[in-house]
């Protein structure tokens, strides 16, 4: 009986074996993408498309772990199911995304004449809203009587963050101008009660595109 339970496990051991590697062996495509949208220097997450972002794609196909030259291979592109482009060696596209207020798009690639198979792939790009972060780094988020945060824009369809518009408040009320309008030069009345509040708002927004805005609110506190 162990003979046979043994014997029974290595031919299901064989059988896995081969089905991983002729799945390994199995030509496959790989779909990469880039938006242009801006990020701060120094961000090391997948930058994201908002609305109407230029987006750059490219397709690779793989088999058996190395790359194939397919110069000579019909592919098409569809985007949310609609034809984008086509053609012989058309390894890249590039394309705006739509205006859906978040969600995702689909990119899909055919290449229907690999060696007689069709191989399909498609992926899911996440389309997001500019955002914004106030750069703040205060322990326990307590200020004195003079202090500097900073405005950091994500997502905008600017290639230079000098493109944007910023907007400040402190306590509701608009600050003096700055020569640098990223920053914002904060002073506090040495009066102040300790643990006074102090709101900071900032609004950051693409004068070329009326809906491409972001806002962010942070609260510190005033300790002498």
């Amino acid at each position: 009986m162990k003979i046979k339970l043994g014997l029974f496990a290595a031919v299901l051991l064989l059988f896995l074996a081969a089905n991983i590697t002729h799945g390994e062996e199995e030509p496959h495509l790989v779909i990469t993408w880039q938006a242009k949208s801006y990020a701060p220097l120094g961000y090391e997450g997948k930058i994201l498309p908002t609305e109407k972002s230029l987006v750059n794609a490219s397709v690779a196909l793989i088999e058996r772990g190395a790359p194939v030259n397919i110069s000579n291979e019909t592919v098409y592109w569809y985007l949310n199911e609609k034809f984008l482009a086509g053609g012989q060696g058309i390894r890249s596209v590039q394309f705006r995304t739509p205006e859906l207020g978040g969600g995702s798009i689909k990119l899909r690639v055919h290449l229907p004449g690999y060696k007689g198979k069709l191989i399909i792939n498609t992926i899911e790009i996440p389309v997001t809203f500019p955002q914004l972060a106030i750069d703040a780094p205060f322990f326990n988020k307590t200020v004195g009587t003079k202090f500097t945060v900073r405005a950091r824009p994500f997502f905008f369809n600017v290639e230079r963050v000098s493109q944007l518009k910023y907007s400040w408040r402190v306590n509701g009320a608009p600050p003096k101008s700055s020569e640098n309008p990223e920053s914002l030069d904060v002073s506090v009345n040495a009066d102040a009660p300790p643990g006074s509040q102090i709101e900071i708002r900032s609004v950051v927004s693409n004068p070329k595109a009326d809906l491409e805005s972001a806002a962010k609110s942070i609260i510190l506190y005033f300790r002498p």
